[in-house]
Order: C-alpha cells, then sequence, then structure tokens
C-alpha cells in the first residue's frame, strides 16, 4: 500500500484483483461472467501482461487521427491499419480511499496500455477505468492526457462476456468538459469473451462517429499472463 496521495487524504493500494474494477462495477451480476474470464479477474496480480494478435485492428482515418494527435496527445489514437497484428497489453490495478467531509469513497482503477505492432512501426493505446458511484457505470480517460473521457456501462452479454457500451462522450481541456454530442457523438462498443476451443480471451472493439461511421476498431484473442504472484 502507498501512502497519502497527498493532503486531498488519497491512499491509493496495489493489493486490488487484477479485474477489480469490473467486478465492482458488475456487483453481483460477476457472477454470470464465463468462469474463465471472472477467475482471471479474480486473481490476486495487480498487474498482469497478455499477448495476442488482432485479426484487424486500426483505422481507416489515419490521416486525421494524426491531425488530432496534438490535441488528445499520445497513446490517444492509432494511424495505422492492418490484418493480423500481433499485441501485447499491461493492465495495472488499483483501489484508491479517498476522505471527502469525514465520508471515505473508495474506488478501482484499472491502468491499460496495448502496443499494437505493425508491420510498419508499434502504436500504443493506452487508458485508465475508475469505477463510478453508480452501479454498473465505469468512466475511461483515453490518452496520456486523458482529454476524451467516456462514461460506459458494463453488463455481462451472452456466454459470460463483459459487455462495455458508452453512455455518453467528453473532451476534457482546459479544465472544462466539453459533452461531445450530435455529429460530434463518440460511441464506443466492447466485448470481452472467452474461446472455449483454443482457451484464450477474445476482443471486439468498435468506436463509431455518427457521421464517419467506425473511426477504430481491433477484434482479435489473446492470453492473459500474471506478472506477479
Amino acid at each position: 500500500m502507498t501512502g497519502p496521495g497527498g493532503s486531498d487524504g488519497v491512499v491509493e493500494s496495489d493489493e486490488a484483483a487484477s479485474g477489480e474494477a469490473f467486478l465492482r462495477a458488475l456487483g453481483d451480476d460477476a457472477a454470470q461472467l464465463h468462469p474463465e474470464i471472472a477467475a482471471q479477474m479474480r486473481t490476486s496480480s495487480a498487474r498482469t501482461r497478455g499477448e495476442g494478435v488482432f485479426v484487424r485492428a486500426g483505422s481507416r482515418y489515419r490521416l486525421l487521427n494524426a491531425l488530432l494527435l496534438p490535441l488528445l496527445g499520445r497513446d490517444a489514437v492509432v494511424t495505422r491499419i492492418g490484418r493480423d497484428v500481433p499485441f501485447s497489453v499491461r493492465t495495472e490495478s488499483a483501489v484508491r480511499t479517498a476522505t471527502v467531509g469525514g465520508a471515505t469513497i473508495e474506488r478501482a482503477t484499472l491502468r491499460t496500455v496495448r502496443e499494437f505492432r505493425f508491420p510498419t512501426g508499434t502504436q500504443r493505446v493506452a487508458d485508465v477505468i475508475t469505477t463510478s458511484v453508480h452501479p454498473g457505470l465505469v468512466r475511461t480517460l483515453l490518452g496520456e492526457r486523458g482529454r476524451i473521457e467516456l462514461i460506459e456501462e458494463c453488463t455481462v452479454g451472452a456466454g459470460g462476456t463483459l459487455r462495455m457500451r458508452t453512455r455518453r462522450a467528453a473532451l476534457r481541456l482546459g479544465g472544462r468538459r466539453f459533452a461531445l454530442r450530435g455529429v460530434l457523438a463518440v460511441h464506443a462498443d466492447v466485448e470481452d469473451g472467452w474461446d472455449d476451443d483454443n482457451a484464450r480471451r477474445t476482443i471486439a472493439v468498435t468506436v463509431r462517429n455518427p457521421i464517419a461511421g467506425t473511426i477504430l476498431e481491433y477484434r482479435g484473442w489473446y492470453r492473459m499472463l500474471a506478472e506477479d504472484q
């Protein structure tokens, strides 16, 4: 456990299950997850790593995404596209306890970094997921600067998959939040499942905009390995 994070009375503990944020968001519904997914999420390893292959990954709006890099910062967008793209994923789970006005608030966080190894170079996408005071909802901040904020609903899908769908999105800039609605809306659909035949996790992520259509997608498989026991 780390010490207080300053005068705000925040204490961060690394004594968290690898999928603590999702387990807390799902609550009792976590019992409906596929047994293999549930077991991996409940492992006591706060840090995990995984390796896999994306059957398809990237964005057809490569130039537009490249132009957005100065605004959104590193690790927020992908500017390449390809098939059979090897990738790695690293996660770090923690629980933060804050004292606000005499009340104790505890929230789980999950930091994830994905490396897409395209033939023309490696690109990263990172995010931080934090549990909400509202059951079933998590907040996701994309990229190193966290300028894109997604409020996502976590549910259990058919076959015990973890489903995440965007409820609302915002741009965080200069200490302010600008809601992304209408033609600026961003909607992410995530499905994290299990392949019984090959004993491995599956992943399918699609990010859409009402005007541009699919602006980012990646789907494939991976296997998680604990970095510490």
